[in-house]
């Protein structure tokens, strides 16, 4: 089962208030697959 995540969705998650440690390791393993 693949994610698909646009480019509109992940700027949401990371507006999400998501530290930015986390949010640059969710961001990596995103678009790292």
């Amino acid at each position: 089962m693949e994610l698909h995540v646009t480019e509109a969705a992940l700027a949401e998650l990371q507006d999400y208030t998501i530290p930015e440690g986390k949010g640059l390791r969710i961001d990596a393993e995103i678009t790292g697959g």
